[in-house]
């Protein structure tokens, strides 16, 4: 840190000034030393917008219609599931059998699971398979044949 008594650096020496506290030499510790960048050398961002990729006249990469849907879809899915458990945990046949506390308690975190399982799933599955359609599909309709509502769906067919 400058001292009103230092004298004032000047150009570059404000940028290493920046870098660095005064004592830092007597405490052994040296100043973190910039990346040198080649002036001819094109940036990630520069390239990011080649010829080679663009669409339509519209830089970057193609976007996955295909996926993005099927993302939509599935999201439409997990959130009837969800619905479908809030609905089937207020119906009399899913009320709690004993009038124990203990009982009851775990009762309604067996309830509370059951509705907050779907979007558990739901975000588990889009943040652990990004970029890998199919296995992602694959998880997604795992998790609809293991999330479906059976409460509910017993009540409708009987």
């Amino acid at each position: 840190m400058a001292r009103p008594t230092d004298p004032e650096p000047e150009g570059d020496d404000l940028d290493e000034e920046a870098l660095s506290w005064a004592g830092d030499e007597e405490q052994g510790r040296a100043r973190p030393r910039l990346a040198e960048t080649d002036p001819g050398a094109v940036s990630a961002l520069e390239s990011a917008g080649d010829d080679e990729d663009a669409v339509d006249g519209i830089a970057g990469p193609a976007p996955d219609v295909a996926g993005n849907a099927a993302m939509v879809l599935f999201g439409i899915l997990y959130l009837a599931l969800t619905v479908g458990w809030i609905y089937s945990v207020q119906l009399p046949i899913t009320q709690a059998p004993s009038s124990e506390v203990p009982w009851n308690v775990v009762w309604q975190f067996g309830k509370f699971t059951a509705m907050v399982a779907a979007p558990i799933w739901f975000g588990a599955v889009v943040a652990l398979t990004r970029g890998r359609i199919g296995l992602r599909l694959g998880w997604f309709a795992l998790g609809l044949g293991a999330l479906l509502p059976w409460p509910v769906l017993l009540e409708l067919a009987g």
